[in-house]
Order: structure tokens, then sequence, then C-alpha cells
């Protein structure tokens, strides 16, 4: 099970400046920081991942991911000045974080697939699995076309489960609008793949709860028909979202948990808000296919409740 959250500019800032358990990774959020235009204006781009799976290293850092929004600089061999030029991100913010250097065969990949990646590809994120201890980056590439898909994979030299591949694109894409592709890349391609499978249109996935997006029952029906899910666990799903109002109490208590230095007051009662968020297929070298719903929750100043999401 994974467990992971998106930074907000001020998260970005507080992250810089704190005295992190996690000091590479405050190191990173610096350089990030510092090289956005302007500094420290898009926290947004920075995800941290913390993986609770059976037998991982509890001493591990969270897995790092960060967004580079506009890929067309860095599909050129040569990239023009910028702040965060694919050189910068190779020799100085991914070895930052890391704390070693990348191989020189790690960066031809990562630099073969960033100049392969279909023009359609409009957000590229990168991924350090600083929690799976494992020296490979994890590259997801929102918004590929499906005819795109085997001819970028191919042109990258993966090698993996096709026939997975194929029935996940046939039997589960025509339920949402899009997909993003999660490659691994070391030394060499890995044979294992994740596929993403998300809705497009409105301003955030909280638009589309299964109150107001039919498709998602559609699809779960269909993944408890072919054994990928069970209906306890789809039930549960379709149940999920919720606006539930809550008082100041908790929020303190969250914040005394982590131990920040925030001023309480400055956080009104308001409401939690669950939902949805999209599916994921992870396809295996060996053939075998499973599938991982992502679902949230987020804080909501305020007790407003907008139409199509159950009040519970």
């Amino acid at each position: 099970m994974d467990f992971a959250f998106n930074l907000s500019n001020d998260g970005l800032t507080w992250m810089s400046g704190t005295n992190s358990p996690w000091p590479r990774i405050r190191q990173f959020c610096t350089l990030w920081g510092e090289s956005g235009e302007p500094p420290y204006s898009d926290g947004s781009a920075v995800w941290l991942e913390f993986d609770v799976s059976n037998g991982l290293r509890e001493d591990l850092e969270p897995s790092l991911f960060f967004a580079l929004r506009d890929l067309q600089p860095y599909r050129q061999s040569v990239s023009p000045k910028s702040n965060r030029s694919r050189e910068w991100i190779c020799h100085t913010l991914i070895p930052t974080a890391w704390g070693r250097s990348i191989s020189s065969r790690l960066e031809q990949n990562l630099l073969h697939t960033l100049e392969v990646c279909p023009n359609e590809v409009d957000l590229l994120q990168i991924g350090l699995m600083l929690a799976r201890d494992i020296q490979a980056l994890r590259l997801c590439l929102f918004n590929i076309s499906p005819q795109e898909v085997f001819p970028f994979l191919h042109s990258v030299g993966w090698r993996g489960n096709e026939g997975g591949l194929t029935q996940v694109l046939e039997r589960y894409l025509s339920f949402f609008d899009a997909l993003c592709l999660h490659l691994d890349i070391g030394e060499s391609i890995f044979p294992t793949l994740g596929v993403e499978l998300f809705y497009t249109g409105k301003k955030t996935p909280w638009d589309y709860q299964p109150t107001q997006e039919t498709r998602w029952k559609l699809f779960l029906d269909r993944l408890v028909d072919d054994g990928l899910c069970l209906p306890s666990k789809g039930d549960a799903l379709l149940n999920w979202p919720s606006r539930t109002p809550f008082k100041f109490p908790l929020i303190a208590n969250l914040i005394a948990a982590v131990k920040t230095p925030h001023a309480l007051s400055v956080l009104p009662d308001g409401m939690l808000v669950t939902g949805l968020g999209h599916i994921k297929f992870s396809l295996s070298p060996t053939g075998s296919t499973s599938a991982k719903a992502y679902f949230g929750a987020r804080y909501d100043q305020g007790a407003a409740s907008p139409n199509g999401v159950a009040q519970r």
C-alpha cells in the first residue's frame, strides 16, 4: 500500500528550510524551489510517496516524484538555456536526492526516453524510488495516445508483457478518458510496466466521483467479473467519496502529530473531503496483471457541499 501527498508552494518552502528527517529530500526541495521561475512557484510539481508494503525497511526515505510540464526543451539533444536543463537534472538534481551520481548508462536511457517521448505527452513525472532502495527511475508519461503506446515502448527497448498490456487497453480504457505509462529505467529498461487510467476535461479528479461519473461503476463491475477486484472492495470504493464536517481540534491534533511550528489559529473548521482518483494496472514480466485503486482525502475550508458529492 502507498500513501502519497502533493506539496503546495508553502509546503515546498517549509520542506526546504526545516530540519527534515530526510536531509536529501530537503536539499532537493531547496534546489527545486530556488530554480523555479519565480522561485518556489511550483511546489505542486513535487510529490512524496510512502510505501508501507510488508518487508520494506522503515529507515528508508519516502519516494520522491517531480514533474516536467513543458517537455519540448527536454526532447532536444542540446537543451536551451534554462534553470532546469536536462543536464542539471541528471548531474545535480537527481544525484542530490539520491546521494550518488547516476551511471552513464542510466543517463543515456533517460535522455533517449525523453528524445523519443511522443509529442502529445504533456506531463512527465520522474520518480526516485528512495523507499525501495533500487538504482532506477520511474518515468510517468501522461496523456500518451493509445496508438503511440507500443511504438514508444519498442523505441526505448521495453520487452515486457505485451499480451497483458493489449488486454488492459482493450478491456478497460473505454471506461476512462486518458492513460499514463509508468516505465522503470536503470542500467536497462525494466520489463515491468504500470498503466494508469484516469478522467480528464474538468479541473481535478475530485469532479469525477461515482455520483457524477457513471463509468466508475461500470469499470469496477468489469474488474470484478475479470477476477481483479473483490466485490466487497468494489463496493467500498463506490462508497468512499464523502464530505464530513470536522472541528478545529482534529486539525490541531494532526499538526501536533507532525510537530510543525505552524500557528494553529490560521486553520479554521472545515470539511474532510474523500474521493476516488484513478486506477493503476501493474504488469509483471511473468504475465500476471494486478489492479490498484488510488483514493484520497483533502481539507476544504468552510462547509459548502458541491452538487453530486454525497454528504456522509
